[in-house]
């Protein structure tokens, strides 16, 4: 033992008396084998059931009418906050060859892009050399160009040229993230996961009449669609309205964010341009006079 210093341990390499004494007083306590297992258990119990009272005030305040909902709620889609489903974010016409349209899902900013010769695109809305929306760029191509330096990048979203440096490969990190996307009966839809469940939803027949935004999230304008007269249709995101003289409506939801839903009002394709004017107005009187009490 080296002079001038005290060991912290017995002779026989136990701890010393005074971490003894403290130990047999209670001043150190350790938790038992699988107490902090325990503890995450019961707090994973206390917060499982916050979505089930919420659906619960819900069904209270609106009795009799919640069977689509309540089968809506319980899709798995929902719960896990869409985390693997196909959602409506633009109509195939308003994306046309060499375009790029902005669009939102989930809070991401998405770039919708259409080669000259090839389907419709979605990528995050971001350059990976300055962060700039690539919405503000154009299409060349089968390739999408970052008006701010010119880099370009290819349908999978790697980088294939950089213009100050032509003669070097472009970064192997200089890759946009892109999202997985499909078009159906002349909607654009799409997914943030990397494997969406199954395939978009079908809505043949039918054309757009028009859109308009509301301030809810879709779990809480669930309840009020409900209360308006539609029912879920195979989708948590799409919603039949029920027969009204042989002109019902269809109603895509489009979560921007948590708290905004952009609904996309289809109508028969039929159908002509005074009587989907007729719709588009019962429409929106019906989802102001609702929604109010939702």
């Amino acid at each position: 033992m080296e002079c001038g210093r005290t060991s912290r341990r017995g002779g026989n390499g136990q701890n010393g008396p005074g971490r003894h004494r403290l130990r047999q007083a209670g001043a150190v306590r350790r938790p038992a084998q699988g107490q902090h297992r325990q503890s995450a258990r019961s707090a994973g119990r206390r917060g499982a059931g916050c979505g089930d009272r919420r659906h619960e005030l819900v069904r209270r305040r609106h009795p009799g009418r919640t069977a689509s909902l309540s089968r809506a709620m319980s899709h798995e889609h929902v719960r896990g906050g869409f985390a693997d489903g196909w959602f409506p974010v633009e109509l195939s016409q308003h994306v046309a060859e060499g375009q790029v349209v902005q669009s939102m899902l989930h809070g991401q900013e998405l770039a919708l892009w259409r080669p000259l010769a090839g389907s419709v695109q979605a990528w995050e809305n971001r350059c990976p050399h300055r962060s700039v929306r690539l919405t503000l760029g154009f299409v060349a191509g089968d390739q999408l160009v970052c008006r701010y330096h010119g880099w370009r990048y290819g349908s999978d979203g790697r980088c294939t040229r950089v213009p100050s440096t032509p003669a070097l490969a472009p970064p192997p990190a200089a890759c946009v993230r892109t999202y997985q996307c499909r078009e159906a009966d002349g909607v654009v839809w799409a997914s943030l996961a990397l494997a969406p469940r199954g395939y978009p939803p079908r809505v043949p027949g039918l054309a757009s009449c028009r859109s308009f935004t509301l301030d809810r999230g879709v779990e809480a304008l669930a309840a009020g669609i409900e209360a308006a007269g539609f029912e879920c249709s195979g989708s948590p995101v799409v919603w039949r309205e029920r027969e009204t003289h042989g002109e019902a409506a269809t109603l895509l939801l489009q979560p921007l964010n948590a708290d905004t839903t952009c609904l996309w009002l289809l109508v028969a394709d039929a159908m002509s341009a005074p009587r989907r004017l007729a719709v588009a107005h019962r429409i929106k009187a019906l989802f102001n006079e609702e929604l109010s009490h939702a």
